[in-house]
C-alpha cells in the first residue's frame, strides 16, 4: 500500500495545486452566484475525473489483470507512463521559465464566466479545463494505471480513485468548505489567498513542476530498468 502513495500522492498534489483553478474557485465564490456556482465549479471538474476513470479502467482493465508488474512494482506499461507524466511536468516548467503560455490555461474569456455565471455554465467550465488541459489528462491516466497495478480488487481500486479525486480536489473542497462554515469572514480572507496566487503563479508551476517532474522521470527510467 505504501508503494502506491509513493505514486499517487504527487500526481494527486499536481492535478490539485492548480493556481488557475484556484483563482477560478475564488472568483466563483465572489460572484452573485457564490457557493452554488463554485460548487457546481468543482462537481464539473470531478465528473470529468470520474468518466475518465471509468474509461481508463476499462482500457487498462485487462492489462491490469494479466499481472505484467513483477514484485509489486510497477508494470512496463505505468512505468513508461509515469516516465511521460514526468516529461510532461517537466515541459510545463520549461515554459513557465520561458515565460511562454501554459496550454492547459483556460483561454481569457472562460476566466469572463466567473463574472456573472450560472451553476450550468460553471459547471461545464470546471469540466472544460479539464478537457482541455493534456497534463490533466496524463495525471488521472497515470494515477489509474498506478491503482490497476495495485491488483487489489474492483472494490479497493474503486475507493483509491475516489481517494485520489478527493486529494485532487482538495484545496477547492477546503475553500468552500471555509466558505459555507464562514461565508461572512471569508471573502477578505479569500481575496488575499486568490492575491497571493496571481503573484506566484509562475513560481508555483516551476517549483513543483521541476519536483514531480524529475521525480516521475527518476521513477519512470527506474520502473523500466533503465536507471
Amino acid at each position: 500500500m505504501t508503494n502506491i502513495w509513493v505514486s499517487l500522492l504527487p500526481l494527486a498534489v499536481g492535478s490539485a495545486v492548480v493556481p488557475v483553478q484556484i483563482v477560478i474557485t475564488i472568483l466563483l465564490l465572489r460572484s452573485p452566484g457564490g457557493r452554488r456556482v463554485a460548487l457546481a465549479f468543482v462537481a464539473g471538474m470531478s465528473a470529468v475525473r470520474l468518466l475518465q476513470g471509468l474509461a481508463f479502467g476499462m482500457v487498462l482493465g485487462a492489462d491490469a489483470a494479466t499481472g505484467d508488474a513483477a514484485d509489486g512494482g510497477a508494470s512496463p506499461f505505468t512505468a513508461g507512463l509515469l516516465l511521460i507524466v514526468g516529461v510532461v511536468l517537466l515541459t510545463v516548467t520549461a515554459r513557465a521559465v520561458a515565460h511562454a503560455p501554459d496550454a492547459d490555461e483556460p483561454p481569457a474569456r472562460w476566466i469572463t464566466v466567473t463574472r456573472d455565471s450560472t451553476p450550468v455554465r460553471a459547471f461545464g467550465l470546471g469540466a472544460g479545463l479539464l478537457l482541455i488541459g493534456p497534463k490533466f489528462w496524463v495525471l488521472t491516466l497515470g494515477a489509474v494505471a498506478v491503482i490497476g497495478d495495485a491488483g487489489g480488487g474492483a472494490a479497493s481500486s474503486i475507493l483509491l480513485f475516489l481517494l485520489f479525486i478527493l486529494l485532487a480536489e482538495s484545496v477547492h473542497l477546503t475553500i468552500l468548505g471555509v466558505a459555507f462554515a464562514a461565508p461572512r469572514r471569508s471573502g477578505e480572507v479569500l481575496a488575499r489567498v486568490s492575491a497571493s496566487l496571481e503573484a506566484r503563479d509562475r513560481v508555483i508551476v516551476i517549483t513543483l513542476g521541476l519536483v514531480f517532474g524529475v521525480w516521475f522521470v527518476l521513477k519512470g527510467l527506474a520502473g523500466l530498468e533503465l536507471l
